[in-house]
């Protein structure tokens, strides 16, 4: 896969090539601050993130078993989507490898020119999985990293997606920002959350 840094690509080379190069063409902006293959900072890998909000249980099942639609808390705390690679590398459409896990993310101060802003405020967050951002329209750009293609329209081999169903994420100063991410020990309230989702080896 080749990289293009956006920031020194020229309007005429685009107008010229980007028909076809785009199945092939990673951008990196001058304003993402994680570099390298993989994309790191601070001696983290990096992710991409937006936000989302559609009231279903999704990918892990975290709603009521023949309804839906998400549990309140799976639309209040910071929980996420994940795009098909990071859920599950065979491409299980439900209950993925990842279901229940959880992840520090802490923003670098980047983003993606067009795409964000920079955050207001650099505070770190935990979040859980519990759903899929399908490799389909219209998470193309940000969710279609495959075996063949493990990198996103902008570089990432991870991508978050958000719930944001009370705005929890935007009160956060947060626009799509560039993050760092870590798996850490899902603890309190999360684990015992969790075990009420569907694809919990603990539910009844």
């Amino acid at each position: 896969m080749s990289v293009y840094f956006g920031c020194t690509l020229s309007l005429y080379f685009v107008s010229q090539y980007i028909l076809v190069l785009i199945p092939f063409l990673t951008i990196i902006n001058c304003e993402q601050l994680c570099k390298g293959k993989p994309l790191m900072y601070n001696g983290r890998r990096c992710a991409s993130t937006t936000v989302y909000h559609d009231g279903r249980k999704g990918a892990c099942g975290c709603g009521p078993q023949w309804f839906d639609k998400q549990f309140p808390w799976n639309g209040e705390l910071y929980t996420a989507a994940v795009n098909q690679r990071f859920f599950d590398f065979e491409g299980t459409m439900w209950c993925g490898d990842r279901c229940g896990e959880c992840y520090e993310l802490t923003p670098t101060g980047g983003y993606i020119e067009g795409q964000g802003e920079p955050p207001r405020f650099l505070h770190t967050i935990t979040v859980m999985i519990t759903n899929l951002c399908p490799a389909e329209p219209p998470n193309l750009q940000w969710c279609a990293q495959h075996h063949w293609n493990q990198l996103n329209m902008y570089g990432y081999m991870t991508h978050f997606d958000l719930e944001n169903g009370r705005q929890q994420i935007s009160v956060l100063g947060w626009d799509n920002p560039e993050v760092t991410y870590k798996r850490v020990q899902c603890t309190g309230k999360f684990q015992s959350l969790y075990d009420q989702c569907q694809c919990s080896k603990d539910f009844v």
